[in-house]
């Protein structure tokens, strides 16, 4: 993906301010792509060990550093903003609030549940990890998105985003 360079240059202006945050503790600028990826330092990785080998927290990384790569600009939040048991989206992307989740199994209900969790903490914008390839599917995400919409839960999700094997897939927004 080409990024304009207004883009860039707001990318470049957000990263300067970071940079000068105290409040995040890592801060990077892609130079090739312009994209900017910045950590709170009250941002919570899960430290479990999930069925791919690595920490689950590893995974939001991964698909930081991946939007980053594309001119995204991605700020992984403090998680818990309105107190210890309140928890709200992981990240904003280019200004969106947004969550990330990983599918780690094909079952009926994987990503449906992702897609629901992610409209109880007020994402507009879904980011949906898929370590393995095997896991993605596509129709499987629009009957998701398509069932939490008939349960009238879908209203401020507007946007989904797969990361698949280091590429960004966009999935439509189902009628209705």
């Amino acid at each position: 993906m080409e990024i304009s360079n207004q883009k860039r240059e707001d990318n470049y202006q957000e990263y300067l301010l970071l940079k000068r945050n105290p409040e995040y503790s890592i801060v990077t600028l892609n130079p090739k792509s312009g994209g900017v990826c910045a950590v709170h330092k009250e941002h919570c990785f899960d430290k479990q060990i999930g069925p791919y080998g690595c920490r689950r927290g590893q995974y939001e990384l991964t698909v930081a550093i991946v939007l980053s790569g594309e001119g995204h600009c991605i700020l992984l939040e403090s998680e818990y903003p309105k107190g210890k048991n309140i928890k709200v989206y992981d990240a904003i992307i280019d200004g969106i609030p947004a969550e990330i989740k990983t599918v780690e199994s094909n079952g009926r209900w994987a990503i449906r549940t992702k897609i629901h969790a992610a409209i109880r903490q007020g994402a507009s914008l879904l980011v949906l990890y898929f370590p393995s390839k095997l896991n993605y599917s596509e129709e499987r995400i629009i009957e998701g998105w398509s069932y939490n919409k008939k349960t009238n839960q879908a209203i401020t999700l507007n946007r989904i985003l797969a990361v698949v094997e280091g590429e960004v897939l966009e999935i439509l927004k189902p009628p209705g």
